[in-house]
């Protein structure tokens, strides 16, 4: 019964951090970039009620329910291996935040983002009355180049440190000069925009959505909802801990640790939904600076220029150890 029971404090913990980004990430969005996180609402919980809504009354079949649900569920499965604080204090034992008591790699939870990633894709072409026209096959092309820049920037990184677990991203990025970030600002540099390329959206698919081409993922509107947010703050979160020192603590909030163990923790998740709504809002500011960038340039860009980058800094990382 223990055990059960830090499972579900564990599970509860979890989802309520994802909350606070969630609405941290939905206030700079209407704040800062003058739009709405949810469509036709005025806040959280008119958005998802209206979401709600939109499900109950959608005709959609059983297929496009499984795939939507099972894309769903695959993004659900990167949170748990998010250690989120180094460990919390409770009658005297240690106890850490992720439901495993096994120390995991960010691998993981990318395995089951792409897994999602490509279980979305799937859901949206099953219906499509296109699927074989140029713009769709073009879409896979980009949908792979993205994943093998991505593959390959993420490789080249973890091979070149002493640990790639999340703990170990984080012991080893404690202060600000030491960020991955700053160390390997390429490698940084391409994994946001792959990234970004993951989650924007093509102005071919923004107007098929104005023009209503039917298609009946479109029609699950909550779980498109609940999958694309969901995607995004699990995509920041993993760049935060590859990148930024995941909840390493930033130095204005170094003094909360004074106080005890628990304002420890709590000086750690508020710096990890800092840097995860930070993440979050370049990613939506990109989105709306470049609306118009054609999927055709990034797949030349990361072909032309950062494909040879990446392998060209690898390279020069492993002469100078040699050397």
């Amino acid at each position: 019964m223990d055990a059960i029971g830090i499972t579900i404090v564990k599970t509860v913990t979890i989802y309520l951090i994802v909350t606070t980004i969630v609405l941290l990430y939905s206030k700079m969005k209407r704040r800062l970039l003058d739009c709405y996180s949810f469509n036709d609402a005025h806040d959280i919980t008119r958005g998802l009620a209206f979401e709600i809504r939109k499900f109950l009354i959608s005709d959609y079949s059983a297929v496009h329910l499984l795939i939507g649900l099972l894309s769903l569920i695959s993004v659900l499965l990167s949170f748990i291996y998010y250690p989120f604080v180094d460990s919390v204090l409770v009658g005297g034992k240690l106890y850490f935040l992720n439901l495993f008591t096994i120390n995991y790699a960010p691998q993981f939870s990318l395995i089951f983002l792409a897994a999602a990633a490509l279980l979305n894709s799937l859901a949206n072409s099953i219906t499509d009355e296109y699927a074989l026209k140029k713009s769709n096959i073009i879409k896979y092309q980009y949908f792979t180049i993205v994943l093998i820049l991505l593959t390959m920037s993420l490789l080249g990184l973890f091979l070149s440190l002493n640990g790639s677990t999340y703990v170990d991203l984080v012991s080893n990025q404690r202060t600000l000069s030491t960020y991955n970030i700053v160390t390997r600002p390429l490698n940084a540099l391409v994994t946001f925009i792959c990234f970004f390329a993951l989650i924007s959206k093509s102005d071919e698919e923004e107007k098929e959505s104005i023009i209503r081409i039917p298609n009946k993922t479109s029609n699950i509107s909550l779980l498109d909802f609940l999958f694309g947010n969901l995607f995004k703050i699990s995509l920041a979160l993993n760049f935060c801990y590859i990148f930024l020192g995941g909840h390493s603590i930033l130095p204005p909030l170094g003094y909360l640790s004074r106080f005890g163990e628990w304002f420890h923790c709590l000086s750690q998740i508020i710096s990890l939904v800092i840097k995860a709504g930070i993440i979050l809002y370049l990613i939506d500011w990109m989105g709306i600076r470049f609306k118009n960038i054609k999927e055709e340039s990034l797949m030349n860009m990361g072909m032309k220029y950062f494909i040879p980058a990446l392998i060209l800094n690898e390279v020069i990382i492993l002469v100078g150890r040699m050397i």
